[in-house]
This record gives structure tokens, C-alpha cells and sequence, in this order.
């Protein structure tokens, strides 16, 4: 619940005047309740408890102030996806066990467990299934056009499908709008690694949400 205050008040540290002033509340200010008391708990903008007498407030509810936003979580393949940053391709004939291993994920013949063939899709997927989410175990970036439902407006680990002017596909996870025209994403074969991006949002063909 919250209360408007009716004249200045001392926030103390604790339910009482012989407690230590901690900040000083304005004429109208308005307090959150942390639970009731004869001295009132309030939440400070700071995340600290302090104490306010209740024969100084008014006994309203602030109704017209809009919810605080929730937080937004961090996807459990948005945390794997960051601890893979740094994963590259290795030069000449050799390859990157790790990524061999996302290949193995996918449908994709043996033969082309190779590095150097492209892997966007395969990180995609791997995100997911290591994480216990169903992929689609496809190493086609535009299939992934149809996977999960449609997002929109993206959020956090959404899935993004790019289509470049070559007719070429890309897909790697939404981390945020840049509000310039452009979007960062986290995705494999990258520059031939895990980074992350700025690409343009004109050339997004769709966002998906992962079920889970």
C-alpha cells in the first residue's frame, strides 16, 4: 500500500524518536508500506527500510502512480549462450571440438561436421537443447522462421531470423533494441565465432518466443 505525507517528516532507523534520523521525507512525498505498525516500515528509493510516525500520514491509496516494470529474467539459454563467447572457428583443415559437438545435435550428415560450415542454426539449436528446451535440431537459419510462436515486440531470448539482400539467412537470439534503427544479438558463426552484434532491423524476416 501506498501513502501520501501531510507534512515533513524525519525517516528514522527504527520505531521511534530516540532512533537515528536516515533521509528527510517532503510535504506530499509518498512512501511504500513495507507491512503495518504503529510506526510505519517504508521502502526507501534506495532499497533500505526506514521509519515514519503514521499520525502523519494520510491514509490513502496512491492509486493513480503506474507499477514498477518486473524485472526481466534471463533465459537459461541467454546464460549459456554468454558463457559460449569466444568459441571460434579454428583455421586450415582442423576443427573446434566444441562446435563439432553442436553439430551433432542437429540432423545434419556427419560429413559436414565441420567448422567451417555454417553453424548459426547449429548454435541456435545447441542453446536450447543443452538446455533441456526442444530445438528443431536444423542447421537452416530460415527454418527457424516457424519455430515457437510469434514475438512481438521482441524480448530477451527471443529467437531473431535475418534475411540479407543476397537472399542468405541468419539467426542468432535477441538481447535488445538499440533505438537507432538497429537490434544486438548473441549468435554463432559470427564473424566465424560467438559474438555479439548490431545488425539492422529491416532486415529481421521474423522473431520467435521459446516455449519452455
Amino acid at each position: 500500500m501506498q501513502f501520501q505525507t501531510t507534512a515533513n517528516l524525519n525517516v528514522r532507523s527504527g520505531p521511534g524518536v530516540e532512533f537515528e534520523i536516515l533521509d528527510t521525507l517532503e510535504k506530499g512525498d509518498v512512501v511504500e508500506e513495507v507491512e503495518a505498525a504503529g510506526w510505519l516500515p517504508v521502502l526507501m528509493d534506495d532499497g533500505s527500510v526506514g521509519w515514519i510516525a503514521t499520525k502523519y500520514l494520510a491514509v490513502e491509496v496512491i492509486s493513480s502512480l503506474p507499477a514498477p516494470a518486473p524485472p526481466v529474467a534471463n533465459p537459461i539459454w541467454i546464460q549459456w549462450a554468454r558463457k559460449q563467447l569466444g568459441q571460434k572457428e579454428v583455421p586450415g583443415v582442423a576443427n573446434n571440438p566444441v562446435i563439432q559437438a553442436w553439430y551433432r545435435l542437429t540432423t545434419l550428415p556427419s560429413n559436414l561436421w565441420i567448422d567451417s560450415t555454417a553453424w548459426c542454426a547449429v548454435f541456435v539449436n545447441a542453446a536450447l537443447m543443452l538446455n533441456n528446451i526442444k530445438g528443431l535440431r536444423s542447421a537452416d537459419a530460415e527454418a527457424w522462421k516457424k519455430f515457437g510462436t510469434e514475438a512481438d515486440p521482441p524480448q530477451l531470448g527471443d529467437i531473431v531470423v535475418f534475411e540479407w539482400d543476397s537472399g542468405q539467412h541468419h539467426v542468432a537470439f535477441f538481447l535488445r533494441d538499440l533505438g537507432n534503427g538497429e537490434i544486438q544479438v548473441i549468435g554463432g558463426n559470427q564473424s566465424d565465432a560467438v559474438t555479439i552484434e548490431d545488425y539492422p532491423a529491416d532486415n529481421v524476416l521474423a522473431y520467435r518466443r521459446v516455449g519452455v
